[in-house]
C-alpha cells in the first residue's frame, strides 16, 4: 500500500527544524506536544541529520513558525 501525502500540509524548512531541535532541548514532552499542536496527533519522522519528513498540518506549520518567530525575539 503506497502512501499517499496528506492535503494541507507543508514540510519545515532546514533552519525551523534545526530552531525546533535547539529549543526542544529546554522544553518537556508535554511543551513539545503543545508547540506541535496540542490535541492532535502529528507523526514525525527523521531522516538523516537535517531532513524533516512530515505530515503537519498547514495550519500547525503556521503555528510553529510565528512562536519561532517570537522566540527569536
Amino acid at each position: 500500500m503506497s502512501r499517499q501525502p496528506k492535503r494541507n500540509s507543508e514540510a519545515l524548512s532546514g533552519a525551523e527544524l534545526k530552531a525546533i531541535r535547539e529549543q526542544s532541548f529546554q522544553l518537556t514532552q508535554a511543551e513539545m506536544a503543545a508547540l506541535l499542536g496540542i490535541g492532535y496527533r502529528t507523526y514525525l519522522r527523521f531522516e538523516g541529520s537535517e531532513r524533516l519528513d512530515t505530515d503537519i498540518p498547514l495550519c500547525h506549520a503556521k503555528h510553529i513558525r510565528c512562536l519561532l518567530k517570537n522566540l527569536g525575539k
